[in-house]
C-alpha cells in the first residue's frame, strides 16, 4: 500500500469491505484517511506506520485510537 494513490485497488477494496460491512448489519468506518493522503506512506508524523508489510505498528495504532474512539460513537454499553 506504501508510496501509491489510495484511490486505485484501495478504493475497490474500501467499496466491497463496506458492502460486506452493511449485508451484515456492522457499520462501516473507512480509516484510509488516517493511512493516506495523497499517497498512503509508511511513514505518517513521527511513527512508523507498518509492521511487517500489512500489520499496523503499536505506536501509530495508539495514535490514532482517539479517532476511532470519536468515529464508533458513544458506548450503548451499561
Amino acid at each position: 500500500m506504501c508510496a501509491r494513490s489510495p484511490r486505485s485497488a484501495l478504493t475497490r477494496y474500501n467499496s466491497a469491505e463496506r458492502r460486506a460491512a452493511l449485508a451484515g448489519g456492522a457499520r462501516y468506518i473507512n480509516v484510509t484517511p488516517w493511512f493516506c493522503a495523497e499517497t498512503c506512506s509508511a511513514i505518517v508524523g513521527q511513527y512508523d506506520v507498518y509492521l511487517l508489510g500489512d500489520h499496523v505498528t503499536l505506536g501509530y495504532s495508539l495514535s490514532i485510537r482517539g479517532m476511532l474512539v470519536e468515529s464508533l460513537g458513544p458506548s450503548t454499553a451499561s
